[in-house]
């Protein structure tokens, strides 16, 4: 049931891309005269009208519709001025900052908002639980960019401890290329230290990430602890809490692997959301660090009118949202079987 379940799945996303797709046709077309990006003033009038012919921008728009799309196939999303490259190149060079950002913020995230959201749920109205809380308040309605500034003055000013960026000038003039004979494997600067056995590196990247995964950390523990504890309450007042208990079962037991386990159906569904964000490009964080991932590159792109890499960060995004909403929708199905029934 399980593998017929994702294939339904799978196949309810394509006419959700295919609607996605159709959205950001219409953005491009809205958004000025898409021949625009591929003209610069040395053209001639002939040279103008032979890329609207080459792009079929004075055909019907199905017609362009057809043709942009095949394109977006092939990967073909438009230059960005922006970048001073392909959209597509760009996404794929600032992609791997925002993923390690992500992916250490998210997981750090998940493990402490789980253990505080357990904590609180077991003693609740207690002091840790109103700690718990304070915390999660104070996470949740806490400006982004406030504490991200407050964060790199005490790492930057305070603690001369790490700057903004990704790796601290020397670091890079002495091992990155053309300097030096650093190769990247997979983008993340921590895992490719390690695959390049650089221990220098590795903990230089390791401390300009600190600043801004804490600033993310601190503002997503806090959704996940108001989830998580939300849920196992209510979960701790459903009959089979009070049958478990009565048939001798330990209470640290009942809620860690009963009234916890039913608990992360809403987590998951939060978690999905927080991920797609968090991949997304982090704008303000991005900003004040410095740090060259989406979320810098798309803001970038929207303050110098950049449509081409605007566009292109729209349908990435988008797709990924699916992506990811597809994968939460199977992994709550084998938590809970009874949602393949439904």
């Amino acid at each position: 049931m399980l593998i017929k379940y994702i294939i339904y799945r799978f196949l309810s996303a394509i006419p959700t891309l295919f609607g996605l797709s159709i959205l950001v046709f219409i953005l491009t077309r809205l958004v000025g005269d898409p021949a625009a990006i591929y003209i610069h003033p040395d053209m001639t009038p002939e040279d103008v009208q032979r890329v609207r012919e080459l792009y079929h921008f004075d055909d019907p728009l199905y017609v362009q519709y057809i043709y942009w799309l095949k394109g977006v196939l092939q990967g073909d999303l438009g230059y960005s001025v922006t970048a001073n490259m392909p959209v597509t190149e760009a996404i794929k060079s600032f992609l791997p900052a925002t993923l390690e950002l992500a992916l250490y913020a998210f997981t750090l995230s998940i493990i402490v908002g789980v253990y505080l959201g357990t904590k609180a749920a077991a003693n609740k109205d207690k002091l840790i639980d109103h700690l718990t809380r304070l915390l999660a308040l104070s996470g949740y309605s806490m400006p982004v960019f406030w504490l991200a500034l407050m964060l790199l003055y005490l790492f930057y000013n305070v603690l001369d401890f790490v700057g903004p960026g990704r790796l601290s000038l020397e670091v890079r003039f002495k091992y990155m290329p053309p300097y030096g004979d650093f190769k990247f494997y997979t983008g993340l600067l921590t895992i490719d230290a390690l695959l390049n056995r650089n221990i220098e590196v590795f903990i230089d990247a390791v401390k300009h990430l600190i600043p801004p995964v804490l600033t993310q950390t601190y503002i997503h523990i806090a959704i996940f602890i108001r989830v998580l504890r939300s849920s196992m309450i209510e979960e701790m007042n459903k009959e089979y809490v009070d049958f478990a208990l009565s048939k001798g079962l330990r209470r640290e037991v009942v809620l860690k692997d009963y009234v916890r386990r039913n608990s992360y159906i809403s987590l998951v569904n939060v978690a999905g959301l927080q991920f797609v964000g968090l991949m997304s490009g982090v704008v303000l964080t991005e900003t004040v660090f410095n740090w060259p991932g989406l979320g810098r590159f798309a803001a970038n792109a929207a303050i110098q009118l950049d449509p081409a890499a605007v566009v292109g960060f729209t349908l990435f995004v988008g797709t990924l949202f699916i992506v990811v909403n597809l994968a939460v929708d199977i992994l709550l199905a084998y938590l809970d079987p009874r949602i393949r029934y439904e």
